[in-house]
This record gives C-alpha cells, structure tokens and sequence, in this order.
C-alpha cells in the first residue's frame, strides 16, 4: 500500500481555501499512483476555532472528496457536527465515494493553553475497520498518548494506524527535539503491537502558535522509514509493506502471546475495587426488636444520636411523650419505630422512617 502524506498549512475557518489546498494534494497523490492520501488533523478548518466552532462544523462530507474518493482513499480532519447538534473533532475515511468510517475524538485536551473540552463532545468508540487496503485504524492527537487507544486498535486487527495530530512548536527546543515525545510513543506501540504507524503534523502560525511539521511513518519493527520537514509545507509518500508485519511479529511475537483475558479480568478487578472506595457504606443502627415499657431504653438511644439528629424531650417523662415533625429529611434509622401518641403507655407503632429530621422532638 502507498501512502501520500499531506503535511499542510491550513487557514483558521477558511474551509473553502483548505478544501482547494486539499485537492490540490489529491491529485497530486493521483498523478502518483498512492492508495491512500492523509491529512493532518482538523485539516478542513484549522484548529484554534473557539466560537467559530459551529460556523465551520458540517454535517455532510462535501460531494467533492467523495468524488475523489473513487480514485484513492482520502483520510482527512474536519468539525462534523453530530446527531445532537454537538461538534465532534472528527476524522474520516473515504473510499469508493463513500463515507467508510469516522473516529471521533475521545480524548480532548482542556489544560494549558488547549480548551478541546469547551469546543467539542468526546468520542465514546476506539474501533478498527476493513477497506480494500486491509484492516485499518484512526486515531486524533491526544488519543495516541492514552496507552489503551493503540493496543485497542492493534487487538482489534488493525495493521496500519493513522494518526492525525496538531502539535505546537515549544520556544527553547532545537527542531529535533520538537516530536521526540511523538516518537517515542509511536515507535514504542508499533513495536509492541507489530503494526504500521503514520503520524500527520500540520504547519503554519495560528493566534501564536507555531505547528512543527515533521509527520512520519514508524514500520512494524519500532523504526523510523520516513518523515516530512519541519516547520514548512511538506508532501512525501511512503510503501508500506504486509511483509514487514509478518516479520517483526514473528521476530518480537509480544502480539501473538497478549492475553486479552487476563486484561479483561485484572481491568474488571480494577473497576469494581474503585467502585468500592468511592461508594459511601452506611451502617444501620440497632434494630429495636421489641417496644419497652420503660421509657429509660428509648431516652438513652435518642441521646446518643442527639447530635445527628437534635432529638429533645420537650414533655416530661411521667405525662408521655409528645413527637412532632416538621420536615422529613436526613434521619439514618433504617427499622426504628416512631414514638405514636404516648401518653402514659408509651406505646410505639412499627412505622419504618428512613429520612426523618426529628427538628421539633
């Protein structure tokens, strides 16, 4: 399969001139005879949208690239505005004039100087699919430094993994060290889960921000085999071969022995110990089986509790007791029974109050 990397400058909200741009580099990837042509992501529109968000958001692939499509497979980043009219950070893949498969967004980045949280929904599926390619799987920026996202994919058969992203240049680092976190974490899954990797970085200068470019594809064995530029507009293709993948597999077979069952099972472990430390166990009082005929058991455990519950004897003790309520609220007594008219008996009914204030007692 050969891939045609779009390393791209787009302009913030100006999906028209992105959309020219970009088929501009289809037919570029035509005349070439790529599979697949790949773009960084949010790449119809720019990144820093803030309140612009929904005037660029579409709900439709526009006509145009599914035209194309029938030509090569396009894989592209856009605001797709979703069934709750909510904007997805989204991105597609066309094939054959059709839409095949879209990956929302899970993880968005609302912290320093990102607010993806304010902007977009978050995506709720990691998913692998087929094409006529093989097995695919699409991932956007953030997602890739989840270490769940790329095993999920790789698990679910995915051999080759496109990762769409917008990274920032950071003042200080020489270029170099620019997308060595990036590396590190993509060559570190493609060696691990034997796949193909190819990471898409943008360029230009948007509100400030710098992007640093310098897209590139990791191969199943954990190296580099190509990368773009940094920091200007970049184009390049690169083969990527099944044998490779059947190679490293058999030379590192981590894939091959994962237990998906043992992950199963210690996730499960995880999930129901911490459901437990955040679960508030409330223990009931004393069970008061029977009623007594003194009324000495019935002061004693309403003094105990007289903090909790502001209980008060407001009626003396030789002409009964004398209970009104006024609101019903915080009371914890689970199988207490409630102090009925009783004047001299002190008879008590076997009324269950689960949410009494006794205020006014």
């Amino acid at each position: 399969m050969k891939v045609y990397i779009g390393q791209i400058k787009p302009t913030l909200g100006n999906v028209e001139k992105n959309l020219n741009i970009m088929l501009e580099v289809i037919d570029k990837a035509i005349a070439e005879k790529n599979d697949i042509v790949v773009f960084p992501e949010l790449s119809l529109t720019g990144y820093s949208l803030e309140d612009i968000v929904f005037d660029v958001a579409i709900k439709e692939v526009p006509s145009v690239l599914l035209e194309k499509s029938k030509e090569i497979g396009i894989i592209f980043g856009a605001v797709e505005l979703g069934e709750e009219e909510y904007p997805y950070n989204t991105a597609y893949y066309l094939e054959d004039g059709k839409v095949v498969h879209k990956h929302r967004k899970v993880y968005l980045p609302t912290y320093g100087a990102y607010q993806e949280g304010r902007n977009f929904m978050a995506g709720d599926k990691v998913r692998a699919f087929d094409t006529k390619f093989g097995r695919l799987g699409i991932l956007i920026c953030e997602d890739v430094w989840h270490q769940s996202t790329q095993y999920i994919l790789a698990q679910d058969g995915a051999k080759y993994v496109f990762i769409l992203f917008n990274s920032p240049a950071v003042v200080g680092k020489r270029k170099e060290e620019l997308s060595e976190g990036w590396k590190t974490i993509v060559k570190t899954n493609s060696l691990l889960n034997g796949i193909y990797s190819v990471a898409v970085n943008r360029v230009g200068v948007e509100d400030g921000t710098a992007f640093f470019g310098n897209s590139f594809v990791v191969a199943p064995n954990g190296e580099i085999v190509a990368e773009g530029e940094y920091l200007k507009e970049d184009s390049f293709t690169c083969e990527l071969k099944e044998e490779e993948i059947r190679r490293a597999r058999f030379k590192a077979p981590m894939f091959k022995t994962e237990n998906l069952n043992l992950t199963k099972k210690e996730i499960e472990r995880m999930r129901t110990t911490k459901t437990a430390k955040a679960s508030i166990i409330r223990i009931a009082p004393p069970i008061v089986e029977e009623p007594s005929e003194s009324l000495e058991p019935l002061k004693e455990l309403f003094e105990k509790e007289e903090t909790a519950y502001r209980l008060s004897f407001t009626k003396s003790m030789e002409t009964g007791i004398y209970a009104s309520y006024r609101s019903i609220k915080e009371c914890a007594f689970s199988n207490i029974t409630f102090i009925d008219s009783a004047f001299k008996s002190a008879q008590i009914s076997d009324v269950v109050f689960r949410q009494c204030d006794f205020s006014n007692i």
